[in-house]
């Protein structure tokens, strides 16, 4: 489980194989979008659109690239949950008949002796 936590925290942090650090980047409940960084800030559309054509271009292919990445990490995280829910599901099949074999296994000690009460808790 904690293995499964390292991956999701490592895929939203910056870091390794994520966006590099100070990418332009918004994150929203129903994804993200990636937009320019002039001094720290976004660069308003109407600034965008005043740049050359080659300038447009170059940032425009770096959009697509870091929302491809961000694609990519959606998509892993995903997968990384549906991971985490499945080893939920067996804990908590493990866990019922662990927390209740051994009270039981107790009382079959005590009543060992006496057959006909072990075949009732059958």
């Amino acid at each position: 489980m904690e293995e499964h936590q390292r991956k999701y925290q490592g895929a939203m942090m910056p870091g390794e194989g994520s966006l590099p650090e100070g990418s332009p980047r918004a994150t929203f409940t129903t994804g993200a979008a990636v937009v320019p960084l002039e001094d720290g800030k976004p660069l308003a559309r109407e600034e965008f659109l005043k740049r050359p054509e080659s300038e447009r271009t170059e940032i425009e292919s770096k959009r697509l690239e870091i929302m491809k990445k961000v694609d990519e990490t959606y998509t892993y995280l995903r997968e990384l949950e549906k991971d985490i829910g499945e080893k939920m599901k067996e804990i908590e099949l493990k866990a019922g008949p662990f927390a209740i074999e051994r009270p039981f296994d107790e009382v079959f000690k005590k009543y060992a002796e006496y057959p006909e009460i072990i075949r009732f808790s059958d």
